[in-house]
C-alpha cells in the first residue's frame, strides 16, 4: 500500500456510461495495476456508473456539469480550470489517465519522486503530428498566435516536445498556481479552442521559467504516443510506464505488449 495516501491520485475522465471494448480493456488494466492509489472517475452529472463500479468497486465517483464533457473543446478547457485542481489540493500529484491510455507497470511513485511539474508522452517529429501544429500556428486564434511567438523564442528542440496530456502526471500546487495566472496572460481564454497540452507544453513551459518538465528521452520512459516503434527504439527497446492512443497509433505494435 502507498505509505503516503496524499502523494498522488489517479484521475480518469469519461463522458458516457458505456465503454467500447478497447476502453474497457484499458479501464480494467489500469484500475488493476494502479489499485493501491486513490482512483477518481470524472463523469457528467446523471451518468450511470454501474459498469465502472462492477469492474472497480473501490473507485471514487465525481460528477461535474455536462457542459464540461459536451465537446472536445469543452473537455480541454475543463483541464485548464483552477477549480478542477483545487478539488485535488490534498494531493501532491494527479495522474490524468484517459481511457485510451494503457499502463504497463506501477512506477507511479518513482515518477512522483522525479518531482516534475508535468510529464507526458513526447511528440517526436512525425508526418502525423507536425502538420497539425503548423496549421494551428497559422490560425487567427489568439492562443496559437501567442504559442507561435513562444516557439520562435524557445531554446528547446523545435521538433520534439513534452508532451501529450492523455496520460500525464501533474504537480497539483503548480497547476493550481498556473491555472490562476493563465487568464492574466491570455484574456478570454475560455472563448478559444485549443488542446490543453499545447498550453502546458509550449506556452507555460516557455513563459514560466519555474515550470519543470523532463527532456524527451526521460519522458519516453514515462509514456509513448505517436510513432511507437521509433519511440520504443529510442527508449532502448524498453516499455514505458504507459502509453496513450494505442488504438490510434500502430495498434498491431501495441498488441504484442498488451493483454488484449
Amino acid at each position: 500500500m502507498n505509505n503516503n495516501k496524499n502523494l498522488v491520485a489517479v484521475v480518469i475522465p469519461f463522458h458516457k456510461s458505456e465503454m467500447s471494448e478497447i476502453e474497457e480493456v484499458s479501464f480494467i488494466n489500469n484500475t488493476k495495476i494502479l489499485n493501491r492509489y486513490p482512483i477518481y472517475l470524472l463523469l457528467p452529472e446523471g451518468t450511470n456508473a454501474d459498469r465502472f463500479l462492477q469492474i472497480a468497486p473501490n473507485i471514487r465517483l465525481l460528477f461535474f456539469h455536462p457542459r464540461y464533457f459536451s465537446s472536445y473543446s469543452a473537455a480541454n478547457h475543463f483541464w485548464i480550470q483552477k477549480d478542477l485542481y483545487d478539488y485535488f489540493k490534498q494531493f501532491k500529484f494527479i495522474l490524468k489517465c484517459e481511457l485510451d491510455s494503457y499502463v504497463f507497470k506501477d512506477e507511479l511513485e518513482y515518477w512522483c519522486a522525479r518531482n516534475y511539474d508535468y510529464i507526458g508522452a513526447p511528440w517526436i517529429d512525425s508526418k502525423k503530428w507536425i502538420p497539425i501544429l503548423q496549421n494551428a500556428l497559422h490560425s487567427e486564434n489568439i492562443i496559437f498566435k501567442k504559442i507561435k511567438y513562444v516557439l520562435s523564442k524557445r531554446t528547446r528542440s523545435k521538433n520534439i516536445f513534452v508532451g501529450n496530456s492523455g496520460l500525464s502526471l501533474r504537480k497539483v500546487s503548480v497547476f493550481r498556481l498556473v491555472s490562476r495566472l493563465l487568464p492574466l496572460f491570455i484574456p478570454n481564454l475560455e472563448k478559444f479552442s485549443v488542446q490543453e497540452d499545447f498550453i502546458w507544453s509550449f506556452y507555460v513551459a516557455s513563459y514560466f521559467s519555474f515550470f519543470n518538465i523532463p527532456d524527451y528521452k526521460e519522458a519516453l520512459q514515462f509514456s509513448i504516443e505517436t510513432e511507437p516503434r521509433e519511440c520504443y527504439r529510442l527508449n532502448n527497446y524498453q516499455l514505458p510506464f504507459g502509453c496513450h492512443a494505442w488504438e490510434k497509433y500502430d495498434m498491431d505494435f501495441w498488441k504484442n505488449h498488451m493483454k488484449v
